[in-house]
């Protein structure tokens, strides 16, 4: 087979423009050895560690200044008693604040429409018309859910002291103390439509309700004539409630929360 002289021509410049890509490809996936490519950068970094200053015993002119100035230097003074009235804070416009030791006017400024209406309620539970027939008991007790809890702070333990901890929230001497949520009033935690017991609750459908009238009779056996003895041991009957004389030992019966 001949070929043409054209051919030859055409054929041996393919070849050498395929070299020349050959090469190009090779260079671009071929690094330098001057620049490898997993040469890592390593730098020092130094670390100290500081140990303070020495334990050094205070001058005789530290302890002087302690005694008179209480403080030591630049330090801010530092009370046993978080409440003591010398301790001086300041406010934003850089007076100092006073300190609060009445609390009784804050007692109920945190209070609700809401929960003035549940103490209202509560309270009108305890003054229902009419003794007790309770007596003595009742009244003490009665007394004791009108007593308010005291607005007092947890007393401060010094470090040392067996029962000292660390985990203790205090207020600021410029704050009120505020009592528990609820017992604002009685001393008995009242039901309040915020606390996490009622959340589920619909406390004021709860207070809306007029509970405080007092039952006639209460505390005494209802007293039933024959004829309401034989409808109501008929009723019971009819209803599968009642046992003959021979087949039970006792019986008590309540009709409309007294006993007869």
């Amino acid at each position: 087979m001949k070929c043409s002289k054209s051919s030859k021509i055409l054929t041996a410049a393919t070849a050498v423009s395929l070299a020349a890509s050959l090469a190009k490809s090779c260079e671009a996936f071929t690094s330098p050895l001057a620049n490898p490519v997993n040469k890592r950068s390593v730098s020092s970094l130094g670390v100290s560690i500081g140990l303070g200053p020495e334990d050094k015993p205070p001058t005789p002119e530290k302890e002087a200044e302690k005694e008179t100035t209480g403080t030591v230097g630049e330090v801010t003074p530092k009370f046993d008693n978080p409440y003591d009235p010398e301790r001086v804070i300041l406010g934003e416009d850089g007076e100092p604040l006073a300190h609060i030791t009445d609390h009784e006017p804050y007692r109920q400024s945190r209070m609700s429409n809401s929960d003035r209406a549940a103490d209202a309620w509560f309270g009108a539970l305890l003054e229902s018309e009419g003794g007790s027939f309770l007596g003595s008991i009742s009244e003490e007790h009665k007394q004791r859910l009108l007593q308010k809890v005291e607005l007092a702070d947890e007393p401060v333990i010094n470090y040392g002291e067996e029962e000292w901890t660390p985990y203790v929230v205090r207020r600021l001497p410029t704050s009120p103390l505020y009592p528990a949520y609820g017992l604002e009033t009685y001393g008995l935690p009242v039901p309040r439509r915020g606390a996490e017991a009622w959340r589920h609750f619909d406390v004021n459908g709860l207070t809306a309700m007029d509970y405080s009238g007092r039952p006639e009779g209460v505390g005494t056996d209802k007293e039933l004539s024959e004829k309401e003895i034989e409808d109501t041991v008929a009723s019971l009957k009819s209803k599968g409630a009642w046992l003959d004389d021979d087949l039970c030992d006792g019986r008590l019966v309540y009709i409309n929360g007294r006993f007869c």
